[in-house]
């Protein structure tokens, strides 16, 4: 019986395949990012393994492996969509950013007395007091190619990047962990 087979004796087949919240994720690093889609993972799995054998050939114990799978492909699928689908410049290998603040408050308060030569008391000739204030805010970014990879060879990375499909590595992983290879 294929996996196409126990499909369609059981539709809630995949019911237990989640997805964590990579965009909640994504947002501090102040990504914009959507969540993988459930139904395109499953019509990648399908298209790919489902003529293939399932090593758990009743229904319901497969759909319970599928449940625990997904559950701890998680931190992967986390791992992989991040890398994947981050915002990044590539021709750059190099990015810096540095905030730095200072506050510097000074309190002043002089007095100067004197005495004339005749005179034992000493009286007031200067008086200075005064609050002063200053904040200081530094921000720099620094970045750019640093030098050790020609910006050719970046950008030939970030092609084989792109050629990167989500849905169809977690559908290979699926077929590594559930269908039998057999054809």
């Amino acid at each position: 019986m294929t996996l196409n087979d126990i499909y369609n004796l059981k539709n809630t087949l995949f019911d237990g395949i989640t997805f964590p919240d990579v965009a909640s994720v994504a947002k501090k690093y102040d990504w914009e990012m959507e969540n993988p889609d459930v139904d395109t993972a499953i019509s990648t799995i399908m298209l790919l393994g489902g003529l293939r054998q399932p090593i758990f050939p009743e229904p319901g114990t497969l759909a319970q492996a599928i449940g625990v799978w997904s559950r701890t492909m998680h931190r992967p699928v986390l791992d992989y969509y991040l890398a994947v689908f981050s915002e990044y410049n590539p021709i750059e290998n190099y990015d810096r950013k540095e905030n730095s603040h200072d506050n510097e408050k000074i309190n002043t308060h002089d007095k100067l007395d004197v005495s004339a030569y005749n005179e034992s008391d000493y009286q007031p000739r200067n008086k200075t007091t005064g609050d002063r204030d200053r904040d200081y805010w530094h921000e720099n970014r620094t970045h750019g190619n640093i030098g050790v990879t020609t910006t050719q060879k970046m950008i030939e990375s970030s092609i084989e990047l792109a050629n990167h499909n989500f849905y169809r590595w977690y559908a290979e992983q699926f077929v590594k962990t559930f269908l039998i290879n057999i054809y």
